[in-house]
């Protein structure tokens, strides 16, 4: 059996008949990071349940069907999505 991982479902809720989702896999937090521009940085909190600090990382976005899902652990702020969504639109190179 693999490691569980966390991660960040980035899809539209739109989406739900379908059985995958886009996520963005969540890593631990290294200071290295602070100048990537794909990783966000996440502190450990009880409104998304992780248990220190981590990192969204959307270099490695990918599409995961949904019998991979083990459970929900919490949820992210706008301003922490708006950050991946920015990070995602960099790596990309979109404007």
């Amino acid at each position: 059996m693999e490691k569980l991982r966390p991660a960040l479902v980035i899809s539209s809720d739109s989406l739900q008949a379908l059985p995958v989702s886009i996520i963005a896999p969540i890593t631990n937090w290294k200071k290295k990071f602070e100048n990537n521009i794909w990783l966000i940085k996440l502190e450990k909190d009880e409104v998304n349940g992780l248990t220190k600090t981590s990192a969204i990382t959307a270099l490695q976005i990918r599409s995961v069907d949904h019998c991979r899902f083990k459970e929900f652990i919490g949820k992210v702020s706008p301003s922490t999505l708006d950050s991946v969504t920015a990070a995602v639109a960099a790596v990309i190179e979109y404007e």
